[in-house]
């Protein structure tokens, strides 16, 4: 089976924080057109120590997370840039933005202080947890008081979410249109 032509790169902490709240089985509605992938390196991070690493399992195969092999791929640059990022990040997160420089792939990750910089600098267009719910506000997939709902849970159990409410995010200098409207339909 070939790779999707559009897909994009999800992340364990955005994977872990859409569980949490219970809106990860509809997140291939939410990003449609794209489907969902994920490098094998974050997978690993996802089931390692976790007791429910056969629910993990059975909602990626649910869902048709396409699962990438980073070892498998014949692209030296993109071996070398995981090497050199590897250094200064955690596996999953190396791998990601790797095979995203170099395929050219949008990537879900939470983890702005990792991708960030590297994600602006390199023309990789990434979304957070909190994009993802103002994505399923904007189609309707949940309300605006359902999206605030899930941050308080996030903030609650102690996760990292870039605002406190949507609205406050729409207005912040890290909320961008431009990132949701590829996921957003005509």
């Amino acid at each position: 089976m070939g790779q999707p032509e559009k897909f994009i790169l999800i992340d364990a902490d955005v994977f872990i924080h859409l569980k949490l709240v219970g809106l990860l089985i509809y997140l291939p509605k939410i990003i449609e057109p794209y489907s969902l992938s994920m490098l094998k390196n974050v997978l690993d991070e996802l089931i390692r120590f976790r007791s429910e690493k056969n629910e993990i399992l059975n909602l990626i195969d649910m869902m048709k997370i396409l699962i990438i092999n980073l070892d498998s791929i014949d692209n030296d640059d993109m071996i070398y840039e995981y090497a050199k990022l590897i250094t200064t990040m955690g596996d999953g997160e190396s791998a990601t933005l790797a095979y995203a420089r170099f395929s050219d792939k949008k990537i879900i990750s939470n983890n702005l202080s990792d991708i960030r910089n590297y994600c602006e600098a390199n023309g990789i267009l990434y979304l957070t947890t909190i994009d993802v719910f103002d994505v399923a506000v904007r189609k309707g997939i949940i309300s605006l008081n359902e999206a605030n709902e899930y941050m308080n849970t996030l903030l609650q159990k102690e996760k990292k979410v870039p605002d406190t409410s949507i609205e406050s995010y729409r207005i912040s200098r890290l909320y961008s249109y431009r990132k949701i409207q590829y996921f957003l339909s005509d």
